[in-house]
C-alpha cells in the first residue's frame, strides 16, 4: 500500500489518507441523503397522487353542483309539494323550498354529508355544511311586538310566523332576515332544496389534466399539487389542489370548481 507521500506502507497498514477518509464517511453519507432529497426525493409518488385525483375529482364535480351550482333538482310532484306546505303550523306567506326529486340520489342531509366526507377533509366539509345547511344570517328585525307591521320592517323577505316564534303573540309577526339562506332544509323527513339557487350558481365544468400534475409542496401528510385546467375546451389556468392522506385514504382539502 502507498501512503500519502507515495511511500510503501509495511504490513498492509492504513495510510493517513485512509484514516482521514474514514472520519469523513458519516458526513458524506449525510450530504448524500440531503442531495437526494433536494433533487426530487418525494415522499409521495406522483403517480399515486394522479390516481387519487382521478378517483376524487369526478364525485367532487357532483358535489360542486350540490354546494355551488344549481343544486339538487326539485320535485314537480304537486302532491308532495302540498304535503310539505301542510307540515307548517304557521300560515306561510312565502316558502322558497320544495322537496328534492325522488330520483336525485339523495333523500336526506346525512346522505349529502356521507358523499362529501368520501371526497373532502373534515375541515373543508365543515365549511360546506355551514354554507349548505345553516346559511349565514343577519337578523335585522326590530324588536318583535304585537304592533310590529311590515311597514316597520322595510323591504325584505317575510314569513308570517304567529305564535310559533319566540314569544306568544296574538297577531302574526313579520321577520326580516337578510341572509345567505341554507341551500337545503329537512322538514318532517323531507329533504328540501331552495328554489333560487340558479341565480347565484358558480360557473362549473372545469376539466383537470391530471397527467400533467406537478408537486408544489409536501408537508407531513399533506401535498399541494398544480394541475392545468380547461374551461369549455380552452386552457384556463393552473389550479393548486391540496390532498391530505387520512386514515380513510386521500381527501381533497380545497375546492375543485
Amino acid at each position: 500500500m502507498i501512503d500519502g507521500h507515495g511511500t510503501p506502507c509495511p504490513y498492509g497498514g492504513k495510510t493517513t489518507d485512509q484514516n482521514d477518509m474514514k472520519k469523513h464517511i458519516p458526513l458524506l453519507l449525510t450530504l448524500a441523503a440531503l442531495t437526494l432529497s433536494s433533487c426530487g426525493g418525494s415522499k409521495y409518488d406522483p403517480a399515486e397522487l394522479r390516481s387519487a385525483l382521478d378517483t376524487l375529482l369526478p364525485p367532487s364535480f357532483e358535489l360542486n353542483e350540490i354546494y355551488f351550482g344549481e343544486g339538487l333538482p326539485a320535485t314537480e310532484d304537486k302532491a308532495l309539494i302540498d304535503r310539505l306546505y301542510g307540515t307548517f303550523a304557521a300560515n306561510v306567506k312565502s316558502l322558497n323550498y320544495h322537496p328534492v326529486a325522488a330520483d336525485c340520489g339523495y333523500s336526506s342531509i346525512e346522505d349529502i354529508k356521507t358523499a362529501t366526507e368520501a371526497v373532502f377533509t373534515d375541515e373543508y366539509a365543515a365549511y360546506l355544511y355551514e354554507l349548505a345547511f345553516a346559511g349565514i344570517a343577519s337578523d335585522t328585525t326590530p324588536e318583535k311586538t304585537e304592533e310590529t307591521t311590515e311597514a316597520d320592517l322595510g323591504e325584505g323577505e317575510y314569513i308570517e310566523a304567529g305564535g310559533e316564534i319566540e314569544g306568544d303573540y296574538s297577531q302574526p309577526v313579520l321577520l326580516n332576515v337578510r341572509a345567505s339562506y341554507a341551500r337545503y332544509l329537512e322538514q318532517n323527513g323531507m329533504l328540501t332544496v331552495r328554489l333560487d339557487l340558479a341565480e347565484d350558481a358558480y360557473p362549473l365544468g372545469r376539466e383537470y389534466k391530471t397527467a400533467e400534475l406537478t408537486v408544489v409542496e409536501e408537508k407531513g401528510n399533506s401535498v399541494t399539487v398544480s394541475v392545468p385546467t380547461y374551461m369549455d375546451g380552452a386552457y384556463d389556468q393552473d389550479v393548486e389542489l391540496t390532498l391530505v392522506l387520512t386514515e380513510d385514504g386521500w381527501r381533497l382539502d380545497t375546492p375543485t370548481y
